[in-house]
């Protein structure tokens, strides 16, 4: 691990609440990067959703619409 590595971690039984919630954090961590003259490598960023099999069978890879700068 780097020292500028980042995790960002959320939780919920409902995948739309959690695309939700890491969007707005999505946007207010670029916010506070570009505050502090940084950036956000978004060609190295990347997510994971953790979950149970059955789970994770409910849905599909593009269920999640996961945003930065409007850059899917």
């Amino acid at each position: 691990m780097y020292a500028d590595d980042t995790n960002i971690t959320f939780h919920s039984l409902n995948l739309g609440e959690l695309e939700d919630k890491m969007n707005m954090e999505l946007i207010n961590s670029n916010t506070l990067l570009i505050y502090n003259t940084s950036s956000l490598n978004i060609a190295k960023t990347e997510f994971i959703v953790i979950g149970s099999r059955q789970r994770l069978a409910t849905f599909e890879n593009n269920d999640l619409n996961i945003f930065v700068n409007e850059i899917r």
